[in-house]
């Protein structure tokens, strides 16, 4: 309860309706959620496979306790209250945020990154052909409008639309409305006319840039039964998860960027790690704090893509008016291409070592490590390879961005829940902080060695520096 009303505190702007949720949660579901986490029902959280293209989601089993089932059902009633209450702060957004606002609170169980890349680079293309103040993703094309008296909002709104309208035809109702809204709050004219057109045309050339995704088609990832290689885990050992290989959005050279080795099956720091991730791992451990179950299953249950975006979002309207659109889609164009290449690069490595994940190193044994066949990890494995984390690299990666726009100082972190069943939020005293959580959660979870996460918080970084080093810089020599 404490967490709820913490984060409550910490928006400065929350919709009524989202309000009245969070109160209805407080007196009704969460004690609904502990009457039956005390009668022993408890959730087995989905892996770090969720909500990411080309991955199979490891999914709770199919066995539940009705009641649990609705208590489920709430507690994600109360997640939807708390990314619209994070990310529509209504009297602070601005015209770029308001859109990324919409894809966060339309995604919950079904968000896209690499959908929010091309919508906030088009935002971003289509500000910087009015008003040039930092580099373009996509070149100008040969036929692009002109942008003179070009209404920025209306670029911005233009852009925005037909990107999505493309690429999420299913959710044709929200972009409608938000479209139709923002239309209504320009008034008529040449410039509002002149910037739909530009916005229209921005749209098309990203798309465009992108075309020869479609045809990509997942890839399996390697199995063996080869000790100390990756096969898929309990409880579904026939799943064949797949990954797409694209190219990352900052360009080919990220695939160069180093990725640390698993450590060596047998060597002191193997040894070491599945000694961790064995005795903290546990469904049953008893060297694991009760904050650190906390922690393990809140993260295991969250969309570091979704999660990172929203905190963008509300990071940005909280800013003192007028707000200014060009940084907001500067930053989020940043923030969603490190979180998105994160996914194609954490990929490609996870492929490149299939390194088997815990599970498996323990329940078999060999390399001086005693089986234990019985041993059960906290929360459900996920199915592709274990080396390195995605949720370290994702978080690091978003960290490495929030830290090069607002700073890593001691202002209080407010990271809101994806599916609030844990918790809907949890505090931290800075990014990394948060990065840092999210990285040891996942040995606590029993599903990565720390090796792992090492490596995924070092590949995060990484990916973090080199897309807020090497794109949309500042030009005319700004910053």
């Amino acid at each position: 309860m404490s967490e709820l009303m913490g984060m409550m505190d910490s928006m400065s702007v929350w919709p009524s309706g989202s309000l009245m949720m969070l109160v209805f949660a407080a007196l009704v579901i969460v004690p609904f959620w502990f009457i039956f986490a005390k009668a022993g029902f408890s959730a087995r959280a989905p892996g770090d496979s969720r909500h990411r293209r080309g991955a199979t989601e490891a999914r709770p089993g199919s066995a539940m306790n009705p009641a649990r089932r609705v208590s489920l059902w709430l507690a994600r009633l109360l997640t939807l209250a708390a990314l619209l209450g994070a990310v529509q702060a209504a009297t602070a957004a601005d015209a770029v945020t308001r859109w990324s606002s919409l894809i966060c609170s339309q995604a919950i169980g079904d968000f896209d990154p690499f959908v929010s890349v091309l919508m906030h680079v088009a935002m971003h293309d289509a500000l910087n052909a009015i008003d040039p103040r930092y580099a373009r993703w996509t070149a100008p094309a040969h036929d692009e409008p002109p942008a003179a008296g070009a209404a920025p909002e209306a670029a911005v709104a233009a852009a925005a639309y037909h990107v999505l309208m493309g690429l999420q035809p299913d959710k044709t109702a929200p972009i409608e409305s938000a479209y139709a809204a923002a239309l209504a709050s320009m008034p008529d004219g040449p410039s509002k006319r002149a910037g739909l057109v530009l916005g229209k045309a921005v749209a098309a050339a990203t798309l465009a840039r992108r075309a020869a995704d479609r045809d990509v088609r997942g890839t399996a990832f390697s199995q063996s039964n080869e000790p100390g290689r990756w096969r898929a885990t309990p409880p579904d050992v026939d799943a064949r998860p797949r990954f797409g290989k694209y190219e990352p959005f900052s360009g080919a050279a990220a695939l160069d960027l180093p990725v640390a080795d698993p450590p060596e099956p047998g060597s002191s720091a193997y040894l070491a790690a599945v000694q961790e991730a064995r005795a903290q791992g546990s469904a049953a451990s008893k060297e694991r704090t009760n904050a650190q179950t906390d922690a393990a299953r809140f993260f295991a249950s969250q969309s570091s893509s979704l999660n990172f975006l929203a905190l963008a979002v509300r990071l940005l309207d909280a800013r003192p008016a007028p707000a200014d659109i060009w940084e907001s889609a500067r930053t989020l164009t940043l923030m969603s291409i490190a979180l998105s290449d994160s996914y194609i690069l954490y990929s490609y490595a996870k492929e490149r070592f299939h390194f088997w994940r815990p599970i498996t190193a323990i329940r078999q044994g060999g390399f001086g490590v005693t089986a234990d066949p019985g041993w059960t990890p906290l929360v459900e494995t996920p199915e592709h390879p274990e080396h390195p984390s995605a949720h370290a690299t994702e978080c690091m990666a978003g960290a490495t961005v929030l830290r090069s726009v607002f700073g890593n100082g001691a202002q209080p972190v407010t990271y809101v829940a994806t599916d609030a069943f844990f918790q809907p939020a949890r505090q931290y005293p800075a990014f990394t902080a948060l990065a840092d959580e999210c990285a040891a959660s996942r040995v606590w979870a029993g599903v990565h060695f720390r090796t792992a996460g090492e490596a995924g918080q070092k590949l995060g970084e990484e990916i973090g520096t080199y897309v807020i080093s090497k794109l949309l810089r500042p030009l005319n020599g700004g910053e």
